[in-house]
């Protein structure tokens, strides 16, 4: 006798309750699986937005607030250190390159980077996918995500959204910087000199216009105010990224700038730290992993309980089930037979809703990830890893064998016993 047949005459007796305990036991599955699937995404996704930003110096402070705002660009409130820092930096022995970073005007939601060639083209080693890098103060370079094309033109808002324009401040876009997954997809990346004109804060530019009020200042090249012998006059810059030659010159700047501080053109000194981005991320990585790890915890425990409510509903069901096991005991069917056929039913069962629940956790992690892009502008790629297969065949696998209990009920009853 062949007991799937009695299953499949089941199954289509009792289909939606079938299909009920299923959707419990993939919801309650579904939480585990989403969470691995999310925390992971959120790792690579973090740690490849700051795969160009070896090392930062700013004011001293949160290093996790410098690192978000240089490096994720959040509006976070970050003490200006003096512009006369980038020209040190950029005397240091070890120094590949380094770029200022200054925040705080926006084009509709996309944020305006005030920094110099080097960070547009990651010291040479980018190549733009449209046009070129900027080469005067009325330029500007986009991320893939702007929508603006090569030849448009834009004005500033300063702070954020709603307030003043500049007015006397254009940029016309010259190149766009390849998609990234970060972001800085969305940002336009504007020479640092304009910036400080714009607010009447670059030696030589008025305050309303912004224009240079002497011609030969006007008249040199980008990046030069940094190469100038009088760059302790500079205004502040919110962070500056330093690109290291090498691993031992990465901690021996840390280790110099994490101790220093630079005079600022009003002569108070202000005390700098170098943080490594990777370093603070591990920090935060071990927080992510701490809060995954309870959040697996109350995955373990709903599928705990969803496996013993799909078990008690089992029981449930061979009791009502108990005329016609047996009418089929008394028809000569053997012992085996029936527990076969009670086993594989329940089984069957917890299979379903185990593919469910990898189907429902990787549904979970997308619209987690597209949440979190919404809110970032980091694309996070999700996946199943073995991972989340294997915690959903150890799933399968106490399933099947707490599917035994209502099979050995039947197995220890008579067809007199069962009636």
């Amino acid at each position: 006798m062949n007991p799937f047949m009695l299953v499949k005459g089941e199954w289509r007796r009792s289909l939606r309750g079938v299909l009920a305990v299923a959707l419990v036991l993939g919801l309650a599955l579904s939480l585990g699986v989403g969470v691995g699937m999310t925390e992971r995404a959120v790792r690579q996704g973090a740690a490849r937005a700051g795969d160009a930003f070896d090392l930062l110096v700013g004011a001293q402070g949160s290093s996790v607030d410098l690192m978000l705002g240089a490096v994720y660009l959040r509006p976070q409130p970050l003490a200006l250190v003096p512009g006369s820092l980038v020209s040190d930096i950029l005397k240091q022995k070890g120094v590949a390159w380094a770029a200022p970073l200054a925040f705080g005007d926006r084009w509709e939601n996309a944020p305006l980077v005030g920094t110099t060639e080097s960070m547009v083209t990651l010291g040479g080693a980018r190549a733009l996918t449209e046009g070129v890098p900027f080469a005067a103060r009325d330029e500007a370079v986009v991320g893939a995500g702007v929508p603006l094309r090569l030849g448009e033109s834009l004005t500033p808002l300063h702070g954020q959204v709603g307030s003043d324009r500049h007015e006397h401040s254009r940029y016309r876009v010259v190149g766009r910087l390849p998609h990234t997954g970060t972001p800085w997809d969305k940002a336009i990346l504007v020479p640092i000199e304009s910036l400080w004109a714009a607010h009447g804060a670059l030696p030589g530019a008025t305050a309303e216009h912004g224009e240079e009020s002497h011609a030969p200042a006007a008249a040199r090249s980008l990046g030069d105010v940094f190469r100038d012998a009088a760059s302790g006059s500079l205004p502040g810059v919110s962070a500056v990224v330093v690109k290291p030659d090498s691993v031992a010159d990465a901690y021996r700047l840390r280790a110099f700038w994490q101790t220093a501080s630079v005079s600022a053109a009003d002569g108070k000194a202000v005390n700098t730290q170098g943080v490594f981005t990777g370093e603070v991320l591990t920090g935060l990585f071990a927080t992510l992993g701490d809060m995954r790890d309870i959040m697996s915890v109350m995955a373990y425990a709903a599928q705990a309980v969803a496996l013993c409510a799909v078990v008690l509903v089992a029981l449930m069901a061979v009791s009502a089930r108990r005329p016609l096991l047996a009418t089929l005991r008394a028809l000569g069917a053997p012992r085996l037979y029936l527990v076969c056929a009670v086993w594989s039913m329940v089984t069957l069962s917890i299979a379903l809703g185990t593919a469910a629940g990898l189907l429902l956790g990787s549904g979970l992690a997308e619209g987690l990830s597209i949440l979190l892009f919404r809110q970032t502008g980091i694309v996070f790629s999700v996946s199943l890893s073995l991972a989340e297969v294997s915690f959903a065949a150890a799933s399968l696998l106490i399933g099947s064998a707490c599917a035994v209990i209502p099979a050995c009920m039947i197995y220890r009853k008579t067809g007199s016993r069962i009636l």
